[in-house]
């Protein structure tokens, strides 16, 4: 006989159910490139050398062009065009590393977007070669506790789970959720997609016992986003 399972979670997966989370779809959303850390962009060379001040220019060129490639490769990939879009991501990745910095949240983000338009062109050694990078130098710039470098787990997870590596996917996805719930006032919304994530993949196992609990994990944090009013 099986046993009874709670009214509240026979609600969750009903609507589970009819609903059903993808990976390629709300369950790990593409976490892209949408802005340039704060400041970049606009340094002023005041530098008194002459050393110092050819070095500060250079700098200034390099970020200037790590810009125009970078809004040139959001044009391509917005126009479905990957291909050209991965030859400005590689062009702002180059001026990036010269402009802020292998260990810059700029660099970290500009390989994520490289490696997602890889990825959306099916080369997957070569996206999770650049995921990898862009995690190592999120834990550089900004640490294991950020928000950010939770995104970057949850990119690489959406690869991990298309390599069929099952095990490292749902990793990544409880080391990205235990970041996003340290923030809830912040992450709700993360929290509760990373969740959605975990509970497809365990549904598709059928791990019925594992599942439990996160939907209602996540019933909880949707409620509680409620009650912010969608605050951000």
């Amino acid at each position: 006989m099986l046993a009874r399972r709670p009214s509240s979670f026979l609600a969750v997966l009903a609507c589970y159910a009819v609903f059903p989370p993808t990976f390629f779809g709300e369950g790990v959303r593409r976490v892209g490139v949408s802005r340039f850390a704060k400041g970049f962009g606009n340094l002023e060379p005041t530098a008194k050398t002459e050393e110092q001040q050819f070095k500060t220019k250079k700098g200034l060129k390099s970020t200037k062009a790590a810009i125009a490639f970078f809004d040139k490769a959001k044009e391509y990939r917005d126009a479905g065009n990957n291909a050209k879009a991965v030859q400005m991501f590689r062009k702002a990745r180059v001026a990036i590393a010269k402009a802020a910095g292998k260990g810059s949240k700029d660099y970290a983000r500009v390989c994520s977007d490289l490696a997602t338009t890889y990825l959306d062109l099916d080369k997957r050694d070569r996206a999770e070669e650049l995921y990898q990078e862009s995690r190592k130098a999120f834990e550089v710039a900004v640490g294991r506790n950020d928000g950010e470098y939770a995104g970057c787990l949850r990119n690489l997870a959406r690869l991990k789970r298309a390599l069929g590596d099952i095990q490292e996917t749902e990793a990544l996805l409880k080391e990205a959720s235990h970041i996003y719930s340290g923030d809830l006032s912040r992450f709700h919304e993360e929290y509760a997609l990373t969740l959605r994530s975990l509970a497809s993949l365990y549904q598709e196992q059928g791990r019925m016992e594992l599942l439990q609990p996160i939907l209602l994990q996540e019933q909880r944090v949707r409620t509680l986003a409620a009650s912010l009013g969608g605050r951000r």
